[in-house]
């Protein structure tokens, strides 16, 4: 869809004019136009269309054009169906989304423990590959697994000789 302008000759005037052409035929199909935020979204139809944003503003007939985007433009959130709108909710539904809810929650409880518990491990290693490269002495894992304060403080401390 993109113009071709491999031709050096070719005039930015003359560009501009085979872009808003080939705009035009594009509107003409009926397409369904790019949207963001609820809007046309003009930075995609000129990437589509290797159109720059200045282009847009300069050029009289691609005004013309966007303006007619914007009429032909029918937001995505109004094309929703009208009988899944009106249906009731049970309390039973009500229950299970709660229910739902809880688990999801629980879930992400426990993943974040497990976060915290391998963060913990990530500075105890940290730290011992510190000392070993500061002084050369290498420490156990079993050292590294236990949960003493002392030894960790130690370590992060770099007091082991």
């Amino acid at each position: 869809m993109k113009v071709n302008k491999g031709n050096k000759k070719m005039s930015t005037q003359r560009i501009g004019e085979l872009n808003a052409n080939a705009v035009e035929r594009w509107l003409s199909d009926n397409p369904v136009i790019p949207q963001s935020k609820g809007k046309p979204n003009r930075s995609a139809i000129s990437r589509k269309f290797g159109i720059t944003k200045s282009t847009w503003e300069s050029n009289s007939r691609l005004k013309t054009l966007w303006i007619k985007i914007q009429d032909k433009f029918v937001p995505q959130s109004n094309m929703i169906d009208s009988s899944k709108s009106n249906t009731k909710v049970t309390e039973d539904d009500v229950i299970a989304l709660l229910n739902k809810k809880d688990d999801m929650i629980n879930q992400l409880q426990a993943e974040l423990t497990r976060t915290k518990l391998n963060a913990e491990l990530l500075r105890r290693n940290l730290a011992a590959e510190e000392l070993l490269i500061l002084t050369g002495r290498y420490i156990p894992y079993n050292v590294l697994k236990d949960d003493s304060e002392l030894d960790s403080e130690l370590i992060l401390n770099h007091e082991i000789t």
